[in-house]
């Protein structure tokens, strides 16, 4: 009778052990025309930059609300959705002066996304202008470091935990204030984690890793800017397993640049950037 109960318990373990094995985490979304996804997002950003022999300091933070709604399931199994950001706080320190600017309402254009079934970002487009030219838009800049914000991307494959995957992203942005672009080059490593529980919610973990790459250039007051550097990207983020909607994301970067400046005065000037940001759903 003892050995008839061993073998049983041993055969139970096995079936429980392939069972947990043959688990499979499914990339594919999987949405509902019309929902909709509120996070409130807080970023907040420290700069050095040294001008000759002396070192400036700044530090910003701002904090908004991100409006997503599910516009169209896609053919493909791709989505269709259109954010905006609303209700902005900025404040910003710089050589002792300390100001405050508080937006209500909409302070952003409207963009209209459309992602693949994964989560990759397939298109990006401005649907309305409204907010474009308040000084609150520019508080959560348009950038290619962040596709969509509502999703996380994944291969096309079902994935196992502790398995990773890698993200590479190239694009550019406008420079605000001061004209030409921008260019990002992002490299992404994706491990899945474990699942575990976040205010009551079931949900997976995912740490992440980044390198950044940049340059562009612009023009203000007759002097051209001129900007290269390199960073770090390092982030935790909690995912609704079902849905793959980002429940709540924390990331740190890190940025190392050297400004050029040419026209009636030349000057190089390097400068580092660190940014938290948080985005949690409402």
């Amino acid at each position: 009778m003892k050995s008839l109960l061993k073998f049983i318990l041993i055969l139970s373990f096995s079936f429980g052990s392939l069972i947990a094995f043959s688990q499979e985490f499914k990339t594919p979304l999987k949405v509902v025309k019309g929902q909709e996804y509120n996070y409130q997002t807080d970023m907040v950003m420290d700069i050095t930059m040294t001008m000759g022999a002396q070192e400036m300091k700044m530090s910003s933070s701002s904090s908004a609300v991100s409006k997503n709604k599910i516009e169209a399931l896609l053919a493909d199994g791709g989505v269709e959705v259109s954010m905006a950001a609303y209700d902005a706080v900025v404040s910003s320190k710089m050589m002792m002066i300390d100001t405050v600017m508080r937006f209500d309402g909409k302070v952003s254009p409207t963009y209209k996304l459309q992602l693949n079934k994964y989560g990759r970002l397939v298109s990006k487009t401005k649907t309305d202008t409204t907010g474009i030219n308040l000084p609150g838009a520019k508080a959560f800049p348009d950038n290619a470091l962040v596709s969509s914000g509502l999703f996380c991307e994944f291969p096309e494959k079902n994935l196992k935990i502790g398995e990773k995957w890698n993200v590479e992203h190239s694009d550019s942005v406008d420079n605000a204030g001061m004209g030409g672009k921008l260019g990002f080059l992002v490299k992404t490593e994706y491990p899945l984690g474990a699942k575990e529980v976040l205010e009551g919610k079931d949900v997976q973990k995912i740490n992440y890793t980044s390198t950044l790459d940049l340059e562009g250039k612009g023009k203000m007051q007759g002097m051209d800017f001129f900007i290269e550097g390199s960073g770090v990207q390092n982030g935790d983020m909690f995912i609704d397993p079902t849905t793959k909607v980002i429940v709540q994301n924390k990331m740190v970067m890190e940025l190392d640049m050297t400004v050029a400046v040419s026209g009636q005065q030349s000057m190089t000037m390097p400068m580092t950037q660190k940014i938290t940001l948080t985005q949690k759903l409402k």
